[in-house]
């Protein structure tokens, strides 16, 4: 089985409801399972992950990493997540994510991208995240495969180097998210990169995904 978590760009939500994520599990012959949500961050990546993990084991995790300045907080005994930069979206993603956003998150909002946002800090944050979180899979034994949609990048083997919005960028739809062509080409990205070898063998070769 295949975990899979990440943002919008790995729902399929704009996508007639399939994601790559599934292609990807067709291709394998394994069930997915996927936590992504839209407009979603790393703190939330960080948290659903490792709630799943705690409870369930997969035969694989592929992680898609948001972009580094969407942010997380407990307000209220829920969870508010906090993107910065939505006034730029298109009309369709602006909708969702304010009707996911209650009056007195906007206190919240407002402080944060007045006072604590800064983007050499979110990329720091988001380095945390990284390793606290590939650091917990190599001790659960749980094979991963990483990826970000656009502005961030590592130096593990087991990130890739291209991102998802340069790779679909001419399949997108009008909501500026990959249309059912772009999420095909992306799973074969990351079939690709399941068997490309990392030293002496490829991510695929410790999955048994019998």
């Amino acid at each position: 089985m295949i975990f899979v978590c990440g943002s919008s760009w790995s729902t399929g939500i704009f996508a007639k409801n399939k994601s790559w994520a599934e292609y990807l599990g067709e291709m394998l012959n394994m069930e997915v399972i996927n936590y992504s949500d839209t407009g979603r961050g790393n703190d939330f990546l960080v948290r659903r992950t490792m709630d799943y993990f705690r409870d369930n084991t997969a035969d694989l995790c592929i992680l898609n990493w948001a972009p580094t300045s969407r942010r997380e907080y407990m307000i209220d005994g829920e969870w508010a997540y906090i993107v910065p930069w939505f006034h730029d979206w298109d009309e369709k993603s602006r909708e969702l994510y304010t009707s996911n956003r209650k009056e007195n998150w906007h206190d919240v909002y407002n402080f944060h991208t007045k006072h604590i946002q800064n983007e050499t800090r979110d990329f720091v944050n988001t380095d945390n995240n990284y390793t606290l979180l590939t650091t917990y899979l190599k001790y659960r034994d749980i094979p991963y495969l990483c990826f970000s949609v656009d502005d961030y990048t590592n130096d593990d083997p087991y990130f890739m180097k291209e991102g998802m919005y340069n790779v679909c960028k001419d399949h997108l739809n009008k909501y500026t998210h990959p249309n059912p062509e772009g999420h095909k080409l992306w799973a074969k990205k990351v079939y690709d990169a399941l068997n490309k070898p990392i030293g002496n063998m490829s991510v695929l070769d410790g999955v048994d995904a019998s």
